[in-house]
């Protein structure tokens, strides 16, 4: 008899472990849109088929300025307990260090393939957080986005978009992140 009460709570536990990991799932999005603008001669160009998506900010040239946009479908989000944008970083140019910033612009309307300068917002949104990127390529960075996440799944939200800026003016702080089309595209990874 006692070897089947062992037995019987041994098998709970088992199901309770189990049931607790079935109810947590990761979901891994990529992103269904992503872009660079670029100012000065570029304004009116284009980047939405690339495989980079480049960073950068030179205040006293005109033209060397890049911001990124990133979209995400959330549609089939219902619940959000943690979740992570990640970025691959590709490249990085000669300055040591230099920050990124990132915003959340979820609600702006943007088509990849007419993205420009001109009609992409520079401004605006809110700030997730600020990155510290050296100059070392190919690495993975995690950005907590749980609680922004979980407040635009429980307004309804279909997607979520972030707008990346390289805040560190200086002529060799080019930052390239691997865009939907290249190797390693930018995740964002929920788990419910």
């Amino acid at each position: 008899m006692k070897n089947f009460r062992t037995n019987i709570c041994v098998l709970l536990v088992v199901l309770v472990g189990l049931a607790m990991n079935v109810s947590a799932a990761e979901h891994v999005l990529n992103p269904i849109a992503d872009t660079f603008v670029r100012d000065g001669w570029n304004a009116e160009e284009n980047y939405g088929t690339v495989e980079s998506l480049e960073l950068k900010w030179e205040s006293d040239r005109e033209g060397m300025t890049r911001i990124a946009f990133i979209t995400f479908d959330i549609s089939d989000i219902s619940s959000v307990e943690r979740a992570k944008l990640r970025l691959y970083v590709e490249w990085a140019d000669q300055l040591e260090v230099r920050e990124l910033a990132v915003w959340d612009m979820t609600g702006f309307e943007w088509s990849e393939n007419e993205l420009t300068w001109e009609s992409a917002p520079s401004e605006g949104g809110s700030l997730i957080t600020y990155l510290g990127v050296p100059n070392i390529p190919d690495i993975w960075y995690d950005v907590d986005v749980t609680s922004i996440l979980k407040d635009h799944v429980e307004e309804g939200a279909s997607t979520f978009t972030v707008r990346i800026e390289n805040i560190s003016d200086h002529w060799g702080g080019l930052v390239n992140i691997t865009s939907r089309e290249g190797a390693n595209p930018s995740q964002l990874v929920i788990v419910d």
